[in-house]
């Protein structure tokens, strides 16, 4: 889509509106994240992908870059490593990489506090 395309600021509306919450959630530690979070996390996200892929196969989109090859981007790279495997590497990474990245991080920035 064109940059100033409805679906394109919604989009970027959208996924900016989340960005900014995780990151306020963080900043003002509203919520202590614990590593068995993940399991909550990952049912959520494997559930949005299920209904992503659905509706990819229905309408052949390709929703949260699950379905297949997105050239020009790096997942280009990816599709090809993994070739039939695409789909549930694509899924699995979204299911953990995004809170593993959040949870380490904050405990890095927790454990230099402490030992400042």
């Amino acid at each position: 889509y064109p940059m100033l395309h409805f679906i394109s600021l919604h989009s970027f509306f959208y996924h900016g509106v989340m960005v900014y919450l995780g990151l306020l959630m963080n900043a003002t530690n509203y919520i202590e994240l614990k590593l068995k979070d993940i399991i909550y996390f990952a049912e959520l996200v494997g559930v949005i992908c299920l209904i992503s892929l659905v509706i990819n196969k229905i309408f052949d989109s390709n929703l949260m870059f699950i379905s297949k090859d997105f050239p020009g981007t790096p997942l280009t790279i990816l599709y090809h490593l993994c070739g039939k495997l695409f789909t549930p590497v694509m899924i699995i990474s979204q299911m953990t990489l995004p809170f593993l990245v959040v949870y380490f991080l904050k405990n890095k920035r927790k454990m230099e506090k402490i030992a400042v």
